[in-house]
């Protein structure tokens, strides 16, 4: 095999392995302008937060880019066919399953991290990744060329984030992290916590918000038989 057959696949395997560790860049639009992110969950499904969607607007879509792709490509636009609301969701007493499943209208063609809605527990330490939105000084830049940047967090210990936990929510359900430059980490609204190359998180406001130096991600295994769907 010649050297620059060698080179190509070299660099065809690194770009794979790249894609797989990281979440999809994703974004969930409204009336041309994107309202959240999104956590893809099988190959078809997006897991995202209710507060993101308005399911009487039918001016809604998702946009995925490829890990790596060009600022001036607007990636892969995709058509919501369903939405199925979780039915536990009960919105005057907590935002606890206030989460919704958009069923999209074809397979995602990009590649990402894995989902595993079993992933529980993650060490002390662990380097992981999620998503916040690039925000474009460029107003003839709609939101089919919104981008986002890979955000890197480090898993903390639940004693860290306790001062977020007033409303009583169950710390069990959560991971607690800190942004590596002592930014803010929460990252954008239902934007996947990856650590491992699997998802093992969603970004969500039910604990803290934005604004902290410490954030806790809500486990994707606490949210149930739900994401199954």
């Amino acid at each position: 095999m010649s050297k620059l057959r060698i080179l190509l696949l070299g660099l065809f395997i690194a770009s794979s392995v790249q894609e797989n560790i990281y979440p999809h860049k994703v974004t969930v639009n409204t009336n041309s302008h994107t309202t959240c992110s999104g956590t893809v969950i099988s190959p078809d499904s997006l897991l995202v937060l209710i507060d993101c969607i308005d399911i009487t607007n039918h001016d809604m879509n998702v946009k995925i880019r490829r890990h790596g792709l060009n600022m001036t490509d607007s990636g892969d636009i995709y058509t919501i066919k369903r939405i199925i609301l979780d039915p536990n969701y009960n919105d005057e007493f907590t935002q606890d399953n206030g989460y919704a499943i958009l069923k999209l209208d074809r397979k995602i063609e990009s590649e990402g991290a894995r989902f595993d809605a079993n992933a529980q527990k993650v060490a002390k330490g662990t380097s992981c990744s999620t998503l916040s939105i690039i925000h474009e000084d460029n107003p003839r830049l709609s939101t089919y060329w919104t981008d986002m940047k890979y955000v890197t967090l480090k898993v903390m210990d639940m004693s860290e984030c306790k001062d977020l936990f007033v409303y009583g929510q169950n710390s069990n359900n959560y991971i607690c992290v800190q942004e590596e430059n002592a930014e803010d980490c929460q990252g954008e609204l239902a934007a996947p916590l990856v650590c491992n190359g699997v998802v093992v998180g969603i970004s969500t406001c039910d604990v803290g918000c934005f604004g902290h130096k410490v954030c806790a991600y809500r486990k994707i295994a606490s949210i149930g038989n739900f994401v199954f769907q």
